[in-house]
């Protein structure tokens, strides 16, 4: 698997997973770092270009972290899998500011992960501003802008052990999660949130179900929902439905007022709200039974 970084859309969600037996006081969050790490723990630091790593968990950043680079080149990270029972590769960004797309696309800085044989394994084609996003898995630069990257890469073990990883492991996603979710609380946001959309994206995101889940609340207000497949001069308007969007949209399974019916899955438009036309922005709020997934197409 290869790590590879070639030198307007907002969305960003609350979300509320809401257990009918009992609600959550206190968020609950899955630690995936470490405050100290000793050697036979396999965790290693690498800074620089075309490395290869069979580490459990790997640090990747450009080669003068935390500060800028602006060389044009090819920086790859080749992640051999260590066991044969790791069955997923989380990637967290720390840091992640490469150039801005243009018309959508990424031009000009780029990140794309691929097996070893080059071949797209399904993660969209990366670039903009990604702190704090993730993944559940060559950087390619070039000379115009500065860029900065700190790639953390954790293999998980699905045959997972306490006494063997004396820390938390992250929870294996859901077959076809692009990214998972694990709090009952939290917020989602969209690759490259704040700055330019990005063209092409079709991925999911998925949610941890609690024993007791019944319904699932998902808010944005309106400043945080905007853009989505929608070009008409009244740009303060929610969309809904099928027809209404036929393009761009956000897929929340079973969505209403209240989780009943009638319910609509697609939401586009620049607020975000369980009735088509609406002004203003409101919950959509989700009943739908199986695993809690939203789609961003």
């Amino acid at each position: 698997m290869y790590l590879q970084l070639f030198s307007t859309c907002l969305l960003f969600i609350n979300l509320a997973v809401i257990n009918c037996k009992q609600l959550p006081t206190q968020l609950k969050t899955v630690n995936t770092t470490k405050s100290s790490v000793s050697s036979n723990l396999s965790h290693d630091m690498y800074s620089g270009c075309l490395i290869e790593s069979m580490d459990q968990v790997t640090e990747f950043h450009n080669p003068n972290y935390p500060g800028l680079d602006n060389i044009s080149t090819i920086c790859a990270l080749n992640l051999k899998i260590y066991d044969s029972d790791v069955c997923q590769v989380r990637l967290d960004f720390t840091n992640f500011d490469l150039d801005q797309p243009t018309n959508g696309n990424c031009l000009g800085d780029k990140f794309r992960v691929t097996t070893s044989a080059g071949t797209p394994i399904g993660v969209p084609t990366l670039c903009g501003r990604n702190d704090n996003q993730h993944f559940s898995i060559l950087f390619d630069t070039n000379n115009d802008g500065d860029y900065r990257w700190h790639v953390t890469a954790t293999q998980i073990n699905c045959r997972y052990e306490m006494d063997m990883y004396p820390y938390p492991m992250p929870s294996v996603a859901p077959e076809n999660c692009l990214q998972y979710f694990t709090s009952p609380r939290g917020q989602i946001q969209s690759f490259n949130n704040e700055h330019a959309y990005l063209n092409n994206l079709d991925y999911l995101i998925c949610v941890q179900r609690g024993a007791h889940t019944c319904r699932v609340s998902y808010s944005a207000d309106h400043n945080n929902f905007i853009g989505i497949a929608y070009t008409a001069p009244d740009t303060v308007k929610a969309l809904v439905g099928d027809s209404a969007c036929a393009n761009d949209y956000l897929v929340i399974e079973g969505g209403s007022r209240d989780g009943n019916l009638p319910t609509r899955d697609r939401y586009c438009g620049n607020r975000l709200h369980y009735a088509n036309g609406a002004t203003v922005a409101a919950p959509v709020v989700s009943k739908a039974n199986g695993p809690i997934a939203l789609r961003f197409y």
